[in-house]
């Protein structure tokens, strides 16, 4: 519903807002509109402005489209106006969305758009093998040893769609749950929820072992969220940290995905990256459920090489292109029971989209702008 840029700066206008208030509960009931959500604001398991925000944000976007307008809708228009660059996600989440397109699937992992909301995925064919390979269904009650892929590497270059990788965890996570709530709660599988702590560019010497760590207690909103201090030598406090982060999941009894985006960045030190490394390490040697799966994404290539590897999945991306592109068009033309497109018909709608696109930063955010209006103009045709 939300892009990883969107949703963090909505967060962020939240977190603020909350912190404006000595009553933060009644605050957040204030924002939400206690009476329409049924988001349980009594006693929640949560403290910090920032953690109460990404509590209200994660309820928002697992109802999704369930309402219209949605309920985030509410919650930013219940917002001051003195974040204006909300205004655009506002404006985009307050319209219906657009008709599905494409063919139906039977698995989550396979879907062109994201949660019905006009975000495009295109074709990663091998990610989205890897994500079935990486989360098998597991027996209730069982104990067989895990020998699918824990850690999963994403390396390639800028503007490749790295980071969005993010978008279709989530949607993966928020279709698993929905699933599941059909099954009996004592058959249930365990709940699958994504954690991502992003290192900001040109931000890797502040980025130290405890404050990694603390990031992602506080991502998966675990009550304890003050890491252990430095008492160690480096590789034992690694162990320690590593350690310490699993058991912050496996108190929440979900399956998580942990997530660690922009490991490339060179000002990450030796500490940092062995702690980096022993925390893969340790979730390639956690036994038990619920599972713990972990995504490094821009990680250099000795990082995991020591792990077995059969437990790492890897995918290199290239920048977007007509790779991407031809098979994501050839869906999207063939939509509705449509005969199969000719060969130059998917060209010519690749070569449409690519031609304007920039070198620069703004190329992702405009090519996702074009295929939605591409797929709103045959959804509509």
């Amino acid at each position: 519903m939300l892009t990883v840029a969107e949703r963090e700066a909505v967060i962020e206008a939240i977190g603020l807002f909350l912190q404006d208030h000595d009553d933060m509960r009644a605050a957040a009931r204030a924002l939400v509109g206690d009476a329409q959500f049924g988001l349980d604001l009594a006693d929640p398991p949560v403290r910090s402005p920032v953690q109460w925000a990404r509590a209200i944000v994660a309820y928002c976007e697992a109802d999704a489209w369930s309402h219209l307008p949605p309920w985030l809708f509410y919650l930013l228009s219940n917002l001051p106006p003195r974040w204006p660059e909300l205004r655009p996600v506002f404006e985009r989440i307050k319209a219906e969305p657009p008709r599905w397109v494409g063919p139906a699937v039977s698995d989550p992992v396979d879907v062109l758009w994201l949660n019905r909301v006009g975000m495009p995925f295109l074709d990663r064919r091998v990610l989205r093998d890897h994500l079935r390979h990486m989360s098998p269904p597991v027996p209730p009650g069982s104990d067989a040893d895990d020998t699918s892929p824990a850690v999963l590497v994403i390396t390639g270059p800028d503007r490749s769609g790295r980071s969005y990788t993010v978008e279709l965890l989530h949607h993966l996570a928020r279709e698993r749950r929905a699933a599941a709530m059909i099954i009996p709660k004592p058959q249930r599988p365990p709940e699958p929820a994504v954690a991502v702590v992003t290192i900001p560019p040109k931000m890797g010497s502040s980025m130290n072992p405890e404050r990694l760590a603390e990031q992602f207690a506080k991502a998966m909103l675990a009550d304890e969220v003050d890491a252990p201090v430095d008492i160690a030598t480096p590789d034992r406090m690694s162990q320690y940290l590593s350690q310490w982060v699993l058991e912050r999941a496996g108190d929440t009894r979900k399956e998580w995905w942990l997530v660690l985006d922009g490991l490339d960045d060179a000002d990450l030190d030796d500490r940092t990256m062995g702690f980096v490394g022993k925390l893969a390490e340790q979730v390639v040697l956690r036994t038990g459920q619920p599972r713990v799966r972990l995504v490094l994404i821009g990680c250099r290539p000795p990082l995991v090489d020591a792990l077995p590897a059969e437990r790492v999945a890897r995918e290199q991306l290239g920048e977007i292109g007509e790779v991407d592109l031809e098979p994501f068009f050839a869906q999207l033309l063939a939509a509705g029971g449509s005969p199969s497109p000719p060969p130059e018909a998917v060209k010519l709608a690749v070569m449409l989209v690519l031609d304007d696109l920039p070198s620069n930063g703004d190329r992702l955010p405009l090519l996702n702008r074009a295929l939605r209006e591409k797929a709103a103009q045959v959804c509509h045709a």
